[in-house]
């Protein structure tokens, strides 16, 4: 797709989420809830025509031997969470949880750098394989931005709600997410 009005003839496969259905949905295009084992039969069969996801999984998963065709929108963040016992972090010493607390941050900024080379390997060996990767005009991004705001009033009180044992505790998560992203 190039432009929006492209996107909008489009079946796009999302996450089984409500948030990207909604997302799409404000959008005005056609999204299709489909559990990821389904998406190559399904793309092949025309059942859908786009899919939802990063360049990264679409390329290690060999989607692009259908596809060959990328937009680039950028409009979710993949996560990678890190998940630890908290009475067996609690127990560790000051000094020794301190030091694995850092070791974590360290290695997951050094995991984001490493992502985003590996990231534009694939890029360069997908092109190398045919795939075209398309940006949208600026001012599209801008009018999907816009478009987007109904989903973050839908969740922001469910993403800013704060539970009793919550030592961190801002205003407004959702917002503080939103200016450092856009920094």
């Amino acid at each position: 797709m190039r432009t929006i009005a492209d996107a909008k003839k489009v079946k796009f496969r999302t996450a089984e989420a409500a948030v990207n259905q909604l997302s799409y949905r404000n959008w005005g295009f056609n999204p299709v809830a489909m559990p990821w084992p389904d998406v190559p039969v399904a793309l092949k069969q025309g059942v859908i025509t786009g899919l939802d996801h990063t360049l990264a999984v679409c390329y290690l998963t060999k989607k692009f031997e259908v596809a060959k065709y990328f937009t680039e929108i950028n409009y979710a963040q993949g996560l990678f969470i890190w998940i630890f016992n908290k009475a067996w972090l609690a127990a560790l010493p000051d000094d020794l949880r301190q030091t694995f607390i850092e070791t974590v941050h360290d290695v997951a900024a050094e995991n984001r750098k490493r992502t985003a080379v590996w990231e534009a390997e694939n890029k360069v060996a997908a092109q190398g394989e045919g795939v075209e990767f398309i940006q949208l005009p600026e001012a599209e991004i801008e009018i999907l931005k816009d478009q987007s705001q109904p989903t973050y009033e839908k969740y922001a009180e469910e993403i800013n709600r704060l539970y009793p044992g919550d030592t961190y505790r801002p205003d407004n998560f959702l917002k503080e997410v939103q200016d450092f992203l856009n920094e």
